[in-house]
């Protein structure tokens, strides 16, 4: 990685996301660089959380930064790419209940009994057409 690499160059490496969702990863990066003590994140940071994230797909990466954006301002990196693990493994289970303690009050007599018409994720909604 180049020291002088720009948060712009990092991006263009990642082909897979439209111009518009690059826009939403660079005000993400922007963000995030605000956690920072001298406000500014490093290039091999960004290219390292990008990476990891190729992993996943694209929408789900998406949907993790918009809920990011809009409800953790205050959080660093690590929190989205959490956010991203709980998404996959919601859209793993068919967007059931978490595992753990079931907060979303979705409480079953018959675990077999399944939830209609459910949304692959609590947080469908933060996405944005992308």
């Amino acid at each position: 990685m180049d020291k002088r690499a720009t948060l712009s160059d990092i991006l263009a490496q990642f082909p897979r996301y439209s111009s518009r969702q690059t826009d939403t990863l660079r005000d993400y990066w922007q963000l995030v660089s605000q956690t920072r003590k001298h406000r500014n994140i490093s290039p091999s940071i960004v290219a390292k959380h990008m990476n990891q994230w190729e992993q996943y797909p694209a929408e789900i990466v998406l949907e993790a930064i918009a809920i990011h954006l809009a409800r953790h301002r205050d959080k660093r990196e690590e929190y989205t790419t959490g956010i991203i693990r709980r998404l996959a493994q919601e859209r793993e289970r068919g967007g059931g209940t978490h595992k753990g303690g079931n907060t979303s009050g979705n409480h079953r007599e018959n675990p077999e009994q399944t939830i209609p018409n459910r949304p692959t994720s609590r947080y469908a909604h933060l996405v944005q057409d992308s």
